[in-house]
């Protein structure tokens, strides 16, 4: 029982609470037995030999874009980061999923969840100027035409909702 593992929840205490869910598979993540480096992986893929995670944050709440006023040159460090590795999956959800899109040129593999595609017509945006919203979204279309013409393999995943 993941929730049980981290002191202090409980799963009847609140069953709808998705950040003490993320906080159980951390722990229980955390917790578990990994190969050591160097340990042979079994022919059925069972267990990854090595493998890195980086996650992100837009605290600026740019949508990891530049703007004049605040250049976060996200495209070349990530490229920088991407160049050692074999195979590098991007995974974005809504501004998360923008940012996976805007640099899919970079990956093998982007999946995105409800990703913001056009700043233009989101409920939610970066305080942009109009024709910075615009670019930024041109700035997606762009790099997701390279990427496919690169052979990136993309998974976009929304929900139909009525209201």
């Amino acid at each position: 029982d993941w929730y049980g593992a981290v002191p202090g929840t409980s799963l009847e205490e609140d069953a709808s609470s998705s950040s003490k869910a993320m906080s159980a598979l951390w722990y229980e993540y955390c917790n578990s037995e990994l190969p050591a480096s160097g340990d042979a992986c079994p022919q059925d893929g069972s267990r990854l030999q090595d493998f890195d995670v980086l996650c992100m944050c837009d605290s600026n709440a740019q949508w990891y874009y530049d703007t004049d006023s605040h250049k976060l040159d996200v495209e070349s460090k990530l490229r920088d980061l991407v160049a050692g590795y074999r195979s590098v999956l991007f995974l974005g959800v809504s501004m998360g999923g923008f940012a996976a899109l805007s640099y899919a040129h970079l990956a093998d593999t982007v999946a995105v969840f409800g990703p913001q595609t056009d700043l233009t017509r989101s409920h939610l945006r970066p305080g942009f100027k109009p024709e910075c919203l615009v670019a930024a979204s041109r700035h997606l279309q762009d790099n997701v035409h390279r990427a496919l013409c690169r052979g990136t393999r993309i998974e976009y995943h929304v929900a139909m909702e009525d209201h």
